[in-house]
C-alpha cells in the first residue's frame, strides 16, 4: 500500500554512492553577496509600493534604498566596521524595513513579511564582519518581536488550510537568527522562541528539514534541536513557573507530569508534522554527500530511539506510524546500513569514535525498538541479509 512517505521518496532515493568515491556537495554555503541584497531591496521597494503601505514619517523613501546600500557596500570594502556616515545609511535601511514590518498590519500579508526578513537575512550575512550591523539587526528584531511572535504562531494554521501560502517566510525568519548568532540554535532556545510550544517547535524543524532552499547548516541545526527536545534538559533548563532556575525544590509528581506532557506533545508533533518523512526528504537531498547524510541519519535515529524509550501514552502510536505510514526503514535505513558496513570493514581504526560506528549502533537499537510486537519490518530484516553481515 502506497504511503505518504513512499510517494515523497519515489524517484528520489538513489543507490548510496561508494564511500571511496569522491563526494559531491549537495548544497553550497549561505554565500550571499551584496548583489543579492540589492535584488532583495528592489523587491522590497516594489512590494511596499504595490501594497501602498502607509509608513511613519521617519521611515524614509523606498527609492533611496539602493543608493544607501551602495554607500554601505563602498565603505565596507574599505573597512567592515563602518564609519559613522555609512553606518547611518545602514540604519536608515533598517528603519525602513522595520517600518514596513510594523505598518503592514495584516498577518496574512506573507509576501511583505517574507521579503522583509529575506532582506534582513542577506544583509546580516553579507555584513557579518560588522559588529555594529549585528547590533542594529538585533535591536530591530527586538522592536518587531510582537509581530515576529504572531507570525510564528499563525503561519502553521495558514499552511494547514492552504499549503504553500506563507512561501519561505519561516526559512527567512529563522535564518536571520543564524546571521546574528551563527549555528548555535538549541532545542531550548527554539522552545523559548515558540513560547514553550513543543508542537510549534517541531513544526518549524519539520519545515526546515524538508525545505530544499534551506542551507545544510540550518537543516543540521534543526536535526540537532530535535534531538535536544527528546531530552529532559529542554524542559528543566528553562525557568520555573515562578521565574526561578531552581527545580530542586519542586515536587517529583509535578516534575514527572511536566516531562510527560512534553514527551506526549513531542511525539504527537513528530507524527502530526511527519518528521519521519521530513528526515527522509533531507537524507535524499544530501544523499551524494556522506559527511552530511551521516549527520542527518544520526539525528534522525537518536530522535526516534529517544522518543520510543519513553513510556508515554503515545509511544505505541509512533511505532505504528513508523510501521504503517512510512517506508523510511525499508527504503533508507536498511540500505544505509549496507552502505556503511564496507567502510567499517575496511577501516583499520574502526571503533566507537567513528560516526559510522555510532550510526550503526543507533540503527540497530532503533530496529529493536520499532519491531517489538510489530511484525511489519521482520520480512525486510530477514530477507535483506543485513543481520548476518552485521554479525560478521
Amino acid at each position: 500500500q502506497e504511503t505518504v512517505a513512499s510517494r515523497a521518496t519515489a524517484g528520489i532515493v538513489k543507490p548510496w554512492p561508494s564511500r571511496q568515491r569522491q563526494q559531491v556537495p549537495a548544497m553550497a554555503d549561505y554565500g550571499y553577496t551584496t548583489d543579492h541584497v540589492a535584488e532583495a531591496l528592489v523587491r522590497l521597494a516594489s512590494v511596499a509600493s504595490t501594497r501602498a503601505i502607509a509608513l511613519s514619517e521617519g521611515a524614509g523613501k523606498a527609492e533611496d534604498l539602493q543608493a544607501r546600500w551602495q554607500a554601505v557596500v563602498a565603505a565596507a570594502a574599505v573597512n567592515p566596521e563602518l564609519d559613522p556616515d555609512s553606518l547611518e545609511q545602514l540604519r536608515a535601511i533598517f528603519n525602513f524595513i522595520e517600518a514596513v514590518i510594523i505598518s503592514c498590519g495584516a498577518p496574512d500579508s506573507f509576501d511583505v513579511y517574507e521579503v522583509c526578513f529575506e532582506t534582513l537575512t542577506k544583509i546580516g550575512f553579507t555584513m557579518r564582519g560588522s559588529t555594529a550591523c549585528k547590533e542594529l539587526l538585533l535591536r530591530l528584531l527586538e522592536d518587531v518581536h510582537e509581530v515576529y511572535d504572531v507570525l510564528l504562531s499563525c503561519v502553521e494554521t495558514y499552511e494547514w488550510v492552504q499549503p504553500g501560502a506563507t512561501g519561505l517566510l519561516r526559512l527567512w525568519m529563522l535564518q536571520v537568527l543564524f546571521s546574528i548568532f551563527g549555528n548555535n540554535l538549541t532545542g531550548l532556545s527554539l522552545m523559548e522562541l515558540t513560547d514553550n510550544d513543543v508542537s510549534g517547535a517541531v513544526s518549524l524543524i519539520s519545515f526546515i528539514l524538508r525545505c530544499e532552499q534551506a542551507p545544510f547548516e540550518m537543516q543540521s541545526a534543526a536535526g540537532r534541536c530535535l534531538v535536544q527536545l527528546t531530552t529532559a534538559d529542554s524542559v528543566f533548563l528553562s525557568k520555573t513557573e515562578e521565574g526561578s532556575d531552581d527545580w530542586q525544590n519542586q515536587q517529583i509528581t509535578k516534575l514527572t507530569g511536566m516531562l510527560n506532557r512534553h514527551v506526549n506533545g513531542l511525539i504527537k508533533g513528530i507524527i502530526q508534522f511527519d518528521i519521519v518523512e521530513a528526515f527522509g526528504r533531507c537524507i535524499c537531498q544530501h544523499q551524494m554527500s556522506h559527511s552530511r547524510t551521516d549527520i542527518i541519519v544520526k539525528d534522525f535515529l537518536t530522535t526516534i530511539h529517544n522518543s520510543l524509550l519513553y513510556c508515554s501514552e503515545n509511544q505505541k502510536k509512533l511505532r505504528q506510524h513508523l510501521a504503517t505510514q512510512s517506508t523510511i526503514v525499508q527504503d533508507i535505513m536498511i540500505p544505509y546500513v549496507h552502505n556503511i558496513l564496507p567502510a567499517l570493514h575496511d577501516n583499520p581504526a574502526c571503533g566507537p569514535n567513528l560516526i559510522e560506528w555510532q550510526n550503526l549502533k543507533s540503527t540497530l537499537q532503533t530496529f529493536v525498538v520499532v519491531t517489538y510486537n510489530i511484525n511489519v519490518f521482520r520480512p525486510h530484516l530477514r530477507d535483506a541479509d543485513m543481520i548476518p553481515k552485521v554479525c560478521e
